[in-house]
């Protein structure tokens, strides 16, 4: 049973990965308001009227300690166009250290989510971070809506001064009963 729950995991990360490079690339086509093509800053080099660009995208990842974030960070490390910067609070409990930046973050701290996105400037934020234990979630209300509720209205705040897509994952234990 774990074999197969594993496997719909990596299975699902795999289609993410496909899905972010397709919101990549169409990132990447946008136009400038000049007519000129651009994606925040991007370098450009011009050869016989043809643009190419070598540019990473910068993907943060929050709460890469956790399963999901383990395994995204896992998947985007070996993409040779992605620059990723994982983050979870406290120090970094992945076992792979190369191809990727780690950086020490709390989400309930505004002040620390801001310095994150002024020090890395992401295009896209996959936020995995949560607290997904449902019993914890019941006994302690005030902590799950600070790290459920409050840290991603700090995440979209930063999101929308930095122009940063933000992608939240969410859990099924969702129901209106």
């Amino acid at each position: 049973n774990r074999f197969v729950c594993r496997r719909s995991h990596l299975r699902w990360c795999r289609e993410y990965l496909l899905f972010c490079r397709r919101l990549s690339s169409s990132y990447a086509r946008k136009r400038g308001r000049d007519g000129a093509d651009s994606f925040r800053g991007t370098s450009i080099i011009t050869k016989n009227q043809t643009a190419i660009r070598f540019m990473k995208k910068r993907i943060l990842i929050t709460g890469s300690n956790g399963l999901l974030g383990q395994k995204l960070v896992d998947l985007l490390r070996k993409q040779s166009s992605v620059e990723l910067i994982a983050t979870a609070r406290g120090n970094n409990r992945l076992p792979e250290t190369e191809g990727y930046t780690y950086a020490s973050l709390d989400i309930t701290a505004q002040e620390e989510v801001l310095a994150i996105f002024d020090q890395f400037k992401p295009h896209v934020v996959i936020h995995t971070a949560a607290m997904t234990n449902v019993d914890t979630c019941e006994t302690d209300r005030e902590g799950c809506d600070v790290l459920n509720v409050n840290s991603v209205a700090y995440l979209i705040e930063a999101c929308e001064k930095h122009g940063t897509y933000l992608c939240h994952l969410s859990t099924d234990f969702i129901f209106d009963g």
